[in-house]
């Protein structure tokens, strides 16, 4: 496998649990259409989904519930649009 030297100072981190206001939907639909424009950008899409339950509702968080919400799709597909599947990658370990 080819690997590529890379400088932290030339690494940022856009923590996408982070990015969505939840509660206020006058800011919410304009972070979501942003999307496509961040996860078009970065250099590496990293999917960190282990197999859990959210503590507030108890839903499911894991591979299957990532992959079942449209944001997280139109996510991947901005990305691999701009940089294919090479350095895209899921972690689901526990």
């Amino acid at each position: 496998q080819e690997q590529e030297q890379v400088f932290m100072q030339d690494v940022y981190i856009w923590l996408d649990i982070l990015a969505i206001p939840q509660y206020h939907p006058g800011i919410k639909l304009p972070a979501i259409n942003s999307l496509y424009m961040y996860a078009s950008s970065v250099d590496a899409l990293i999917i960190i989904a282990p197999e859990t339950r959210h503590d507030n509702t108890g839903e499911r968080a894991d591979r299957l519930s990532y992959k079942s919400r449209v944001w997280t799709r139109v996510e991947q597909v901005a990305y691999a649009s701009v940089h294919g599947l090479k350095s895209m990658y899921f972690y689901d370990k526990s």
